[in-house]
């Protein structure tokens, strides 16, 4: 027990992210120090489901439209900020329909609300080598970790279904400046109500006038 508690304190250590932090405490995770530093891999008990989240790997920087020196007494505003990404989520065939994705972005949104700290998603299904052989959400990422993914790009209007049901979670568009060259327009991320106005700007592309 011990020893286990010593993994885990070892894992908080390594991630900034506070949201990140909460999902280490709520689930069974895997973390590679060596390959993926910067990432956390969760799992829940039922193995329906595995999440890939990286710390703090979105960025947005603010624009500047001043066009004479501002007031003395102006305070700027935060002009760019990183936040934690949703590099994945995979819910095995066998518990898809059931609203188990929908369950997944509930929890971090409590998370995000709670930590006033948004989180970035990318709209992009997609399948792991050999689905047939993957017995539950564990061992497909098994062939997720070794193999990478296959880009569930068969079904018409596949990707554009997934980019809806986040914005039904509460997701907005965004563009972060290190964002997707390929597809931007389902780049999209979770901004909190109790985030501070600044911050809500600063990811919704509002400049500084």
């Amino acid at each position: 027990m011990k020893a286990q508690n010593q993994a885990q304190e070892n894992k908080l250590e390594k991630f900034k992210s506070n949201i990140i932090k909460e999902m280490i405490c709520e689930f069974d995770t895997f973390y590679d120090p060596i390959d993926c530093p910067e990432d956390i891999v969760v799992f829940d008990s039922k193995s329906r489901f595995f999440l890939v989240l990286s710390d703090n790997l979105a960025m947005f920087s603010r624009k500047f439209n001043f066009t004479g020196r501002p007031p003395d007494d102006y305070v700027l505003p935060k002009r760019d900020i990183s936040i934690p990404l949703m590099r994945a989520v995979y819910v095995h065939p066998s518990f898809r329909g059931k609203g188990v994705q929908e369950n997944i972005f509930s929890i971090i949104i409590g998370f995000a609300e709670k930590h006033q700290e948004p989180f970035f998603a990318h709209a992009k299904p997609f399948d792991v080598p050999n689905p047939q052989l993957n017995e539950d959400a564990r061992a497909a990422f098994s062939g997720y970790y070794h193999d990478g993914i296959i880009e569930n790009r068969a079904a018409p209007g596949e990707r554009d279904k997934q980019r809806e049901r986040l914005k039904q979670y509460g997701l907005v568009s965004c563009t972060p400046t290190n964002g997707s060259e390929d597809a931007p327009d389902y780049d999209l991320a979770y901004v909190p109500r109790s985030a501070p106005s600044d911050i809500h700007d600063l990811i919704l592309g509002k400049p500084i006038c």
